[in-house]
């Protein structure tokens, strides 16, 4: 019993002295934060008009209050200071403000963690180092692209594509080769991004990759010359369509299409023939940029087409390329046997205003033939299940003659809103010739869902 006793006394002493350490702890934390707090706003009182001198013009970059040793909560404050004011900044002021930031002061501090800190701070730095905008910090950040830890890598990427400075170029070339032939781990996207923002300059580091032995450097070089518009290397570009791996001939197009480039007319035409579905999207959609009416008989074929994404690229270039080209898809709606072509060009039409116009037409005498083609339209895409342009013409168009016919061509069609729409109507309708009208196609399509 007395050997219990002690234990149990030795226990409770024991919680009690971890519960003491704990709330002394929690205690000296909580201390510790507000005196921590305190400082911080002292600083942010003292810097803050030095802040707005130099937004104004009045001081500058040189005449950096004292007491600042970087990486201290002075300097941390000071740096928040400034960047948050140039959100809040524009033209000159925002120049001034970069040019505290671009200081040596703040800028040697951060190549320090660039290479020495944490994996947080280093990527930190690098992306401090972008908003800084200071030249001198370009080799720092090349060299960052081979750090070990992948977070690194991309932001210091990020930060060259940023600062836009010439002398990465060559760096951020070898990068996309290595990564696009899978000896570096990293996005492809981010790489290709940086490079974009340097415009035409990255155009002659860039199309020299077009030749380059894996297909994934070809591809990813594409890429970047779309994007910048590499008109002096058409003649390659337009070679790589024929290359025979089809991400290559993909991207080929794509770029073509991005560049829009009218003498490549025919070679992207001959792509929608091609045997991989992902070049003859991007055929189609790079005809839709030319905006060629000489491609509408090519892309119309396409609304056939096996794949989905082509088909949908099809009727989205036929959209774009003007009224011939939109007579071509009312022409699919009408007489197509393929209904996912019929169905897929719906969807398109439903973005132009064909359809509105179609049931704008049902206010026409009825032996004019414009309105005897514009029911048959409504009718063919109805049957599709596209109704939604039939019941806003019910609730909502101006006309009651038009209303009306619009409640008779839906009648045959067996989808619950459009119950819905006709209670609501024989309801609430203005005109009583159509409420009536609703009120009778409604009542046989509850007789017919009975019967059946």
């Amino acid at each position: 019993m007395d050997y219990a006793l002690l234990f149990v006394t030795l226990a409770v002493g024991s919680l009690t002295s971890a519960l003491i350490v704990f709330i002394g702890v929690l205690t000296w934390r909580r201390l510790a934060q507000k005196v921590w707090l305190r400082r911080w706003q002292r600083a942010k009182q003292e810097y803050q008009p030095w802040v707005q001198r130099v937004r104004q013009g009045l001081a500058t970059a040189d005449d950096l209050p004292p007491k600042i040793r970087p990486g201290s909560l002075r300097w941390l404050v000071l740096e928040e200071l400034v960047r948050e004011a140039m959100r809040a900044s524009t033209g000159d002021e925002i120049v001034r403000l970069r040019a505290v930031l671009a200081n040596e002061h703040f800028t040697d501090h951060q190549v320090r963690e660039l290479s020495h800190g944490s994996l947080w701070q280093r990527v930190t730095a690098a992306t401090r180092l972008a908003e800084y905008q200071n030249p001198s910090v370009v080799p720092a950040l090349i060299r960052a692209t081979r750090d070990p830890a992948p977070p690194v890598r991309t932001a210091a990427i990020r930060a060259l594509g940023r600062l836009g400075e010439g002398e990465a170029l060559s760096a951020l070339a070898q990068a996309l080769e290595h990564v696009s032939a899978g000896q570096m781990a990293l996005s492809q996207r981010v790489v290709s991004g940086a490079l974009s923002r340097f415009g035409s300059r990255a155009v002659p580091v860039i199309g020299p990759l077009l030749t380059h032995p894996s297909w994934r450097v070809r591809s990813a070089a594409l890429t970047v010359l779309g994007d910048v518009g590499a008109y002096a290397w058409l003649p390659a570009i337009i070679e790589r369509m024929e290359d025979p791996e089809s991400d290559v001939r993909a991207k080929a197009v794509r770029a073509l299409g991005k560049m829009r480039v009218g003498s490549a007319l025919l070679p992207i035409l001959s792509r929608l023939e091609d045997e991989v579905w992902l070049v003859r999207m991007h055929a189609a959609r790079a005809l839709g940029r030319l905006g060629r009416g000489s491609a509408v008989n090519a892309l119309t074929r396409r609304l056939s087409d096996l794949h989905w994404r082509v088909r949908q690229e099809a009727a989205r270039a036929l959209a774009r390329l003007g009224p011939v080209a939109v007579s071509a898809l009312t022409q699919t709606v009408l007489t197509a046997q393929d209904v996912f072509a019929r169905e897929q060009v719906v969807d398109e039409l439903q973005r132009t205003p064909v359809l509105r116009d179609a049931v704008d037409q049902l206010a026409l005498v009825p032996e004019e033939r414009a309105r005897i083609d514009a029911e048959a339209l409504l009718i063919a895409i109805g049957e599709t299940g596209a109704v939604s342009p039939h019941l806003n013409g019910i609730k909502g168009h101006p006309s009651a003659q038009v209303r009306r016919r619009l409640i008779e061509l839906v009648e045959p069609w067996p989808f619950e809103r459009i119950d819905t729409t006709l209670r609501q109507v024989s309801r609430n309708d203005s005109d009583p010739m159509v409420r009536q009208r609703a009120e009778l196609v409604l009542a046989r399509r509850i007789t017919d869902e009975q019967v059946a």
